[in-house]
């Protein structure tokens, strides 16, 4: 940035409420003027009476479950896959939307979440105790559970690859038991002046610490008496192993049991997540990379990649098949995961794997729960929760096995691809899917599982009859720029809706790109607009070093956890390992110990030239140190 150009430190801040409603008045008003629906939206909306908009958000929603069907029976003013996108557009902003308890009086997303998870649990009581009577008979449940078994036997083996499992532990960036909010980074994660765990997963931990040289000598540097330079080689004798083994072993609390929090999801339901305890989690981790390669490997399922499962939904919402692809919702997937079933299918060291590395009980300790006796200390029924480091990719494998036991129960060939909770399947097949999936204890959807009809969606992608119908989202309540700037850009189908988002931003405050494949890397960072829009007045200028113009973008950079090295404890020798570890981890070598959510937002300017020459510009000039964080972002 040239030294004599000035610019404004402000940063705009816009108000959740003005946005909401100027982004649903906007859409109803110039999207929705064919739909019967448009004149009480609009008045419920003047009115400010939200509980009655969300409850028409969700008849509409109803609707478009028959309209995504194709049922002939009882069609809808949303077919055809224009009017579909349009109702459904409208109905993803006001039915995700987080309102506040002024807004809609007595609306309580964390108890009907809580419920939900409750309800779970004693269905899953049931299906455990089917489960129990089966084994202490010496049957089978169902006729597919032997089938399932073979193909759990056949992926994970007979013996869990520990060395592997050691290898790939690792500390995730989410809330355990003893940190959550702000400060859940690795550092703070490293040097616990707790260990809280099962006693299984802790022996384990201290094996899986040892392997990982970054992490076991800066361990080693707080214990020892004179300053050591961080190392990339084993522990060098058994004496250090021991001492920090030792040292280890004085920080260990035995404690077996999730906290069990609310993060939103819908405007009237959140959804529940376990927080693990972080020794448990250290390991979960490292089986969760052993499972993805393993499912990768032999059943050819990438859990990096879920692209494949959208275009097979593609194909299945087009009428050319006599046999199409349907998607297949599972309701609450995640909590449906029960431990018998599972003892019943997966090879007995790797259940013991499993079952020892996982929290057994729970206590929910969201307001109004916390501390009364009936919500703590309660035993697991199911396996896994949401949390749980290796949930994803077992869920994964289960659905996978019950899609082949399905296959091989008709004698036909595989063709179906699972991703999590997400399963493609062909129709013939879908039946036989579904009484699996009850037997082992799950609930389908059946309103937003697609059997029939023209509209299809797995992994966010999205079809009517081939047609993308993808919403762009209102989740959470818009209260910075960069989030109103996500949200107009999703809006890029909808230009009067990004002409009204903008236009609530002073003239001089908004960063500005154009709308070409150049920028298109732009997500949250700025408005990306018509090219001769971008190169108006604003913060967009001319460079004559670069002979082009230079665009102004929005760089958010974490708040440094300060607090955690001014504690005395942390040595300056400790602190470089630290950052040697992080380093090598594979986070930014400059500030890697941050707070998740204080944020401080930057102006920096990016010039149009070619990538190469892009990046020796911006080092040359001081505002790249504000890229220089947490986070960095590629320039491509």
């Amino acid at each position: 940035m040239s030294n004599s150009r000035k610019r404004s430190t402000k940063i705009f801040r816009p108000v959740a409420a003005d946005v909401f409603n100027t982004a649903v008045r906007t859409f109803a008003t110039h999207y929705c003027t064919d739909f019967s629906f448009q004149k009480k939206a609009l008045g419920l909306l003047r009115s400010r009476n939200y509980k009655g908009l969300l409850a028409l958000g969700e008849a509409i929603e109803e609707e478009l479950i028959f309209a995504g069907h194709g049922d002939s029976d009882r069609a809808t003013e949303y077919c055809g896959h224009d009017k579909f996108a349009r109702a459904s557009q409208f109905t993803a902003l006001i039915t995700k939307y987080q309102y506040s308890a002024k807004e809609i009086p007595g609306l309580d997303p964390i108890a009907a979440a809580i419920d939900d998870f409750l309800s779970a649990e004693r269905r899953n009581r049931r299906t455990n105790s089917i489960y129990r009577a089966h084994l202490q008979r010496g049957t089978e449940r169902h006729w597919s559970v032997a089938m399932v078994r073979d193909v759990f036997c056949r992926v994970l083996g007979r013996t869990p690859p520990f060395e592997d499992v050691f290898d790939n532990c690792d500390y995730s960036g989410g809330a355990t038991t003893d940190l959550s909010g702000q400060s859940t980074h690795m550092g703070r994660k490293l040097m616990a002046e707790r260990l809280e765990g099962t006693k299984y997963a802790f022996d384990l931990f201290k094996h899986a610490v040892t392997r990982n040289a970054h992490y076991s000598s800066t361990m080693l540097q707080e214990l020892a008496d004179e300053a050591r330079t961080a190392s990339c080689v084993p522990l060098n004798s058994q004496k250090s192993r021991e001492g920090l083994w030792a040292e280890m072993d004085k920080k260990f609390v035995e404690q077996c049991c999730d906290q069990i929090k609310v993060v939103p999801k819908k405007a009237k339901r959140g959804r529940t997540i376990g927080k693990p305890t972080p020794v448990n989690n250290y390991i979960q981790k490292g089986i969760d990379k052993v499972l993805r390669n393993k499912l990768c490997k032999i059943l050819n399922l990438d859990l990096s990649v879920q692209s494949e499962n959208g275009l097979m939904a593609y194909e299945g919402s087009l009428d050319h098949d006599s046999d199409p692809y349907v998607t297949i919702d599972v309701k609450g997937a995640s909590n449906s995961v029960c431990l018998e079933p599972i003892r019943a299918v997966v090879p007995p060291l790797w259940f013991d794997l499993l079952n020892r590395t996982r929290s057994t009980h729970y206590s929910i300790t969201e307001e109004g729960y916390r501390g009364d006796p009936a919500y703590q200390n309660l035993r697991y029924e199911m396996f896994v929760s949401m949390g749980n480091g290796f949930c994803f990719p077992l869920e994964t494998l289960l659905f996978a096995a019950i899609c082949i036991a399905a296959h091989r129960h008709t004698g036909q060939p595989c063709d179906f691809r699972v991703y999590g909770d997400d399963i493609v399947i062909r129709q013939s097949h879908a039946l036989v899917v579904k009484e699996i999936l009850h037997q082992f204890g799950f609930k389908i959807n059946n309103e937003k599982t697609c059997w029939f009809g023209p509209f299809r969606e797995s992994c966010g992608a999205n079809w009517y009859g081939g047609r993308d119908v993808v919403p762009s989202y209102l989740k959470e309540r818009v209260s910075t720029l960069s989030k109103l700037i996500s949200l107009h850009n999703g809006f890029h189908k909808y230009r009067e809706v990004q002409k009204a988002l903008l236009d609530m931003v002073p003239v001089m405050e908004r960063p500005l790109v154009p709308n070409t494949r150049k920028w298109s890397w732009i997500t949250d960072q700025a408005f990306v607009v018509p090219e001769d829009i971008a190169i108006g007045p604003g913060l967009s200028y001319f460079d004559s070093e670069t002979q082009n113009f230079a665009f102004t973008v929005l760089v958010t950079t974490p708040v440094a956890d300060d607090l955690f090295w001014s504690e005395s404890r942390l040595k300056h020798s400790t602190q470089s390992s630290l950052r040697y570890a992080a380093g090598l981890r594979g986070s930014t070598f400059g500030s890697p110990f941050h707070l998740r959510r204080s944020v401080v937002q930057h102006l920096v300017d990016l010039h149009g030239v070619t990538s190469a020459e892009q990046r020796r510009l911006l080092k040359r000039r001081r505002a790249i140190e504000d890229f220089v964080g947490p986070h960095r972002y590629v320039i491509a």
